[in-house]
């Protein structure tokens, strides 16, 4: 094992397991929808609070001009500032699509997860060093909502209403998938008359701009859909970042601290949100730590990710399998 972002990951590597199974709590639920909106307004004060907590990071970096990693890290938290802004207006949108109030946003406390999550930082970032802030993005950034989360989440926020619902064949060629049109233009294109290659050329028309649409982020999934794009690249380069770096052992030992305060924080908002009974188990949800390398700090908040989970693999055994929704 070579360089500070391959030490992160292998200490990461030891509570994902924890940590996807926490973050498919809140999809195992009769009203998803409901979920979902009380999902996006735990996460709002995430997206608000990510470039002021880059600001004060960098703050702290030109401070400290002297230090090595001083200007490498500032460089990175400006550039990462400019992509992070705006995104919490993804999220009010979606909940405006949701028919919530984004006004509300606003006005809503964070709930206790997400406070500490966000607080841990500015902790260790003044009582530290800012480079632990990289724990905190390594988590909320190196695993993207995927593919079966957003299809998940279209499948109810655009359900059509009961009784509403028409076949395929009886759907205008706008609502029929793009793949289905392409292959009715090919069969007019091979006729030729000329009203038939008319139509063909309408029907391929429709098609494209179909799968224009389809390229769209559906209503309600702007912010998902947008760091499912953007999230695995900024992952990737907090852990290029960590590997050009040279961190002594306190240092290291607060990135990681970071990640797994991250983490924890992250299995405290998703058992929140899902409100889950607990029944026993005594089945562990974190792998063994023999030579990992962790300070006793870090060595604490695994046992204490493990003991948040107790129990909670019965309850998963019955849910929806789909996991993910960090961001920052």
């Amino acid at each position: 094992m070579t360089g500070e972002g391959a030490i992160l990951r292998a200490k990461i590597d030891l509570i994902r397991p924890a940590l996807t199974l926490a973050s498919g709590m809140i999809w195992a639920t009769p009203d998803p929808v409901g979920a979902y909106v009380r999902y996006l307004t735990a996460m709002y004060p995430i997206t608000r609070s990510a470039v002021p907590l880059m600001r004060f990071a960098r703050r702290a970096c030109r401070r400290h001009p002297a230090d090595p990693l001083s200007r490498p890290l500032a460089r990175f938290l400006t550039r990462h500032m400019r992509e992070e802004r705006g995104h919490d207006r993804w999220i009010r949108a979606d909940v405006a699509a949701l028919g919530g109030d984004p006004a509300g946003l606003d006005e809503t406390l964070p709930i206790a997860p997400i406070t500490a999550l966000i607080g841990g930082q500015y902790a260790l970032i003044g009582g530290v060093h800012p480079v632990a802030v990289l724990g905190c993005f390594a988590i909320l950034e190196s695993d993207p909502p995927g593919d079966q989360l957003l299809d998940h989440i279209r499948g109810f926020t655009q359900a059509p209403q009961p009784g509403t619902a028409q076949p395929a064949s009886a759907q205008p060629a706008a609502a029929q998938p793009a793949a289905a049109q392409r292959v009715a233009a090919q069969r007019l294109a091979a006729q030729p008359t000329a009203a038939e290659g008319a139509a063909a050329q309408a029907t391929a028309a429709q098609a494209a701009a179909a799968e224009g649409a389809a390229a769209q982020p559906a209503a309600g999934l702007a912010g998902l859909a947008g760091h499912a794009a953007s999230d695995a690249a900024h992952g990737a380069e907090v852990f290029d970042l960590l590997d050009r770096l040279t961190l002594d052992a306190r240092q290291r030992a607060a990135v990681g601290f970071s990640a797994l305060y991250t983490a924890r924080q992250a299995i405290a908002l998703f058992t929140t949100l899902a409100d889950l009974p607990r029944p026993r188990t005594e089945i562990s949800v974190v792998p063994t730590t023999a030579g990992a390398g962790l300070s006793d700090a870090e060595a604490a908040l695994l046992t204490d990710i493990d003991d948040a989970l107790d129990g909670r693999l019965d309850v998963m055994a019955h849910s929806v399998g789909v996991v993910g929704g960090l961001f920052l």
